[in-house]
This record gives C-alpha cells, sequence and structure tokens, in this order.
C-alpha cells in the first residue's frame, strides 16, 4: 500500500489506523494509537515551526511571543511588527 517514496511514514499510519480500528464492528475499538500518532505529528510540526521561527533572529521584521493563559490553558501568540 506504500510506495517507497512515502516509506516508513506511510507505515506508521497504517500502523496507528489498523491497531486504532480493530474491533470496531463489535463495538472494542481503541483510538489511543491514533491519537498518539496525531499527538506526535503536531508535536512535530509545532517544533519544526519553532526552529524556523527561532531561525529568522530577533532583529527581523517581526518579534514574536507566546502567552499561556493558565485559567484556559491557551497559547496566545502575539506578532508584532518592527517600526
Amino acid at each position: 500500500m506504500c510506495n517507497t517514496t512515502q516509506g516508513v511514514l506511510c507505515e506508521i499510519v497504517h500502523e496507528a489506523l489498523e491497531a486504532s480500528s480493530d474491533g470496531w464492528h463489535e463495538g472494542r475499538h481503541d483510538l489511543v494509537p491514533w491519537l498518539q500518532y496525531s499527538h506526535g505529528v503536531l508535536i512535530a510540526a509545532y517544533l519544526e515551526f519553532e526552529q524556523r521561527v527561532g531561525q529568522m533572529g530577533t532583529g527581523g521584521a517581526c518579534a514574536i511571543s507566546n502567552d499561556v493563559d493558565e485559567r484556559h490553558g491557551v497559547v496566545a501568540v502575539q506578532v508584532d511588527g518592527a517600526g
């Protein structure tokens, strides 16, 4: 099902889907394998984004600050343009 250009990532996706849908028809399926996979993808994307923003440096066209709202667990990203 996976071609050589997609490689290991494709296999990981299919393994997570298969593991989470096993027992679907009997109502015994488990979403945890798929949630773990998708959570890992989000974390990897965020880390790559964070790395790319960090490469911009502090003297760039904008400054980015992250604030965590403790009451709601929300991360707010504020972008301030340099004047």
